[in-house]
């Protein structure tokens, strides 16, 4: 005899499909949509949601030719943020979006951003424990109860609604047998996924992301208290481990923290505010009291904004500086930041990013005013290149007017250095970029020789290319340069040619006939 089913049975049925579907959707059309940045930003979502809300986390990552196994101790599953991970809906607590953060918020758990992570695989087997929620007044003082779970597989390689509807309702399924079981007191498991590479470019992918962290952990480790130690085998079995001393040492000029790398000390030199960390690209100078370090150049595959985590697509910001805030608001693809457009609903987020990085900017220029001149390799920090001619009309206007106010200050403070002294950008001379695109490398020295007899005011010899590019960035007219026609005339000028090194003189030439 065949089962009646209700009206209100079949309407729990189909409005429980329908939800199912909305997921499912969005899933099918998230993994369609993951490029190249998507997977360079995939590691950090990982990384996200193992920090989020833990005391004090610890990391490892083992990549082999077939997997990328990612593990941790921080907070486990509860019944709320596992079903978040199967339906890639954000685990996110605050009903709002924030402008002010406290370090405690969540950035937010298995949402979109997690969807990201299929970049290494379309099946992922989770394991780990999920744990009572906390209630009432004295849960904080509650002892929580777990229920442990081995490799929960969580497959995405379906195209098909139906299929994944059902893939999800089953893992639902699983779920809730799990927690028929008796929840138990122990020490609690790492949380573990492991990332089946069904093709080379998701190998190729885990493998690109293992590389970038010896250039990115360190800095992740300084914007996160929470994150203090990562270790990550690579497929050949090498381990290196990346350890936070947690002692910040403030100095006279500037903060400073400790990244020992298999044991080898990495200091990182900051500036920062309760809104602000500024990373200053410099190498701590402790033996000559005279300088208090030396400039150095920011890898070019660095990001140069953080919210917590890079911000995948800054690396060509256009300063040789690198600056977090966790009130900033990021685009949705976490590859930059609201800064300016037509949009009036983004306009409080691209205020208070404004806000913030005139604040940077402003501590940056303080720095600079009082300590520029005990830093050796000053014209590392002098970069100035924001992007002014994109397609972007409107965020064209902000850089410009940021760019403005950067050149403004920065052609006043000493960062050139002369034979004998260091001046302001406005107080020297520098050679046309046309010029130096002429000579030949070896005749530049040649030239330098005649030059520096006119003016004092160049930079040295080794700089004169440096300090050309800089001002060709810079691109503001009151900065002086010279070309082979003002060199001519001030020959001309001294009037007697005998005065002239008779070698440096045939190499202008030979430049100038070209």
């Amino acid at each position: 005899m065949e089962t009646q089913v209700s009206r209100a049975d079949l309407y729990k049925y189909k409005t429980q499909r329908n939800d199912l579907k909305q997921h499912a959707d969005k899933i099918i059309q998230g993994i369609k949509k993951i490029g190249p940045n998507h997977a360079k930003r995939a590691i950090w979502e990982i990384f996200q949601n193992a920090v989020d809300l833990s005391p004090s986390c610890e990391i490892k990552l083992k990549l082999s030719d077939t997997e990328l196994t990612f593990s941790h101790n921080g907070v486990p599953f509860t019944m709320h943020t596992l079903d978040c991970l199967f339906t890639q809906v954000s685990s996110k607590t605050l009903t709002e979006k924030k402008l002010e953060r406290e370090e405690a918020d969540p950035i937010g758990q298995y949402g979109t951003g997690f969807m990201t992570s299929h970049s290494f695989g379309d099946i992922v087997k989770v394991s780990g424990a999920i744990q009572d929620e906390p209630e009432g007044e004295d849960s904080n003082h509650t002892t929580l109860g777990h229920i442990k779970f081995t490799d929960l597989v969580i497959d995405r390689s379906t195209q098909d609604w139906e299929k994944l509807c059902d893939e999800i309702s089953n893992l639902r399924k699983t779920v809730t047998e799990l927690l028929n079981e008796q929840p138990t007191f122990e020490e609690l498991p790492k949380t573990v996924f492991k990332f089946g590479f069904n093709n080379d470019l998701n190998k190729k992918r885990a493998f690109d992301a293992i590389d970038s962290l010896k250039v990115i952990l360190p800095y992740v480790m300084i914007f996160n208290d929470r994150l203090k130690k990562v270790t990550v085998i690579d497929n050949q079995g090498n381990t290196t481990t990346y350890i936070k001393n947690e002692v910040e040492e403030p100095g006279d000029y500037f903060y400073t923290r400790e990244i020992l790398i298999n044991e080898e000390s990495k200091r990182i030199n900051y500036l920062k505010t309760d809104r602000l960390t500024i990373v200053l690209p410099i190498e701590s100078n402790l033996t000559n009291e005279a300088s208090i370090g030396k400039a150095e150049f920011l890898p070019a595959s660095l990001p140069r904004l953080f919210l917590f985590y890079p911000l995948i697509g800054t690396e060509h910001f256009g300063f040789n500086y690198i600056i977090h805030s966790k009130n900033f608001q990021p685009t949705e693809p976490r590859d930059g930041l609201h800064l300016n457009s037509e949009n009036e609903k983004n306009k409080t987020e691209e205020l208070a990013n404004q806000k913030l990085i005139q604040e940077a900017s402003d501590l940056i220029f303080s720095f600079l005013e009082n300590n520029l001149s005990k830093i050796q390799n000053p014209q590392l920090l002098a970069e100035i290149n924001f992007s002014v001619i994109s397609d972007d009309t409107e965020l064209n206007k902000y850089f410009i007017e940021f760019k403005n106010k950067w050149t403004n200050k920065f052609k006043t403070l000493p960062f050139v250095e002369t034979q004998t002294t260091r001046i302001s950008a406005q107080q020297a001379v520098f050679l046309s970029n046309a010029l130096i695109h002429e000579v030949e490398e070896n005749n530049l020295q040649a030239i330098y020789n005649i030059v520096s007899g006119f003016y004092e005011n160049v930079p040295k010899s080794e700089l004169i290319p440096i300090w050309t590019k800089l001002m060709d960035d810079w691109n503001i007219l009151e900065i002086k340069r010279i070309g082979f026609a003002d060199i001519a005339d001030k020959i001309q000028e001294k009037g007697v040619i005998e005065s002239f090194d008779k070698l440096n003189l045939i190499l202008l030439y030979q430049d100038i006939r070209k």
